[in-house]
């Protein structure tokens, strides 16, 4: 009985090898780079520089199109992040513009879309980075203490572009678009003790920590009172329609280091 037992046990475990081996073959192909059929990256013949409007990878059923756009755009497109986890690399990494188009073998899903951008940036600008935490002064987006007003759309509900007032995307969507107009400066900003320092100069970093999930669709009505810079505006909006607030606070922040990337993309 022993014999027929042990037996067994080793038949089990060479099942059980043979599934992992097959299993960790399964993921290394799930994790390794794939990419576009064809895919085109150039200067940009017709430069837009300082009046260039924020540029966004257009995805395609098979393949991903766009004009003017920088290396920084590329990556944030292809890693998923927000402006302010990209640091590091040549200073022409958010100035210099370039024209993509990339097709695949057929239609793909956007996060197959991502990696073949991944691979094609990789390739083409000879683009290498590591991955870093780094301590940010951010505004936290947070639910106020009275809890949100806000509802989450069926499932099935997609995000769309911005036209303002209309916004429909998610918590995220919203605090990017919070630090973009925080960064717009005021005519003549009140003098507000209250107000975090960290509203001036540069794009704010904003970051969602509602944990609330789903897409949101709201009607952008800031009051516009002369009194109100853009920090205050928002506050209230955030708080009367919302119930939700921004927060001063230091975060760990996830970055994309660049290390290395090369201005003129090799040819296609």
């Amino acid at each position: 009985m022993r014999s027929g037992s042990t037996i067994g046990c080793h038949w089990r475990y060479a099942i059980m090898a043979t599934a992992l081996v097959c299993f960790g073959f399964s993921s290394l192909r799930q994790a390794a780079p794939i990419a576009f059929a064809v895919g085109s990256v150039r200067l940009s013949s017709r430069i837009l520089g300082k009046d260039r409007p924020p540029s966004r990878l257009a995805f395609l059923p098979d393949g991903v199109r766009g004009r003017n756009m920088t290396l920084k755009d590329l990556i944030l497109e292809a890693y998923e992040l927000r402006a302010h986890q990209v640091t590091g690399g040549p200073d022409w990494l958010d100035t210099s513009e370039y024209d993509i188009e990339a097709r695949s073998d057929g239609p793909a899903t956007r996060r197959e879309f991502q990696r073949m951008l991944q691979t094609l940036i990789t390739e083409r600008f000879h683009f290498s980075f590591h991955r870093d935490t780094r301590q940010m002064s951010v505004y936290a987006l947070i639910v106020d203490k009275a809890g949100p007003k806000i509802h989450p759309l069926p499932d099935s509900s997609e995000k769309r572009a911005v036209v303002f007032p209309a916004f429909r995307g998610d918590l995220q969507d919203l605090a990017d678009l919070i630090g973009v107009q925080l960064s717009i400066p005021t005519a003549s900003p009140a003098a507000d003790p209250t107000r975090p320092s960290i509203a001036a100069g540069p794009p704010a970093p904003v970051v969602d920590f509602t944990g609330l999930r789903g897409i949101y669709e709201l009607n952008l009505d800031l009051k516009s009172e002369v009194a109100l810079d853009m920090f205050t505006s928002w506050q209230r909006f955030l708080q009367e329609h919302c119930g939700l607030k921004l927060e001063s606070r230091k975060s760990q922040v996830p970055v994309l280091v660049v290390e290395r990337a090369e201005r003129i993309p090799t040819p296609d």
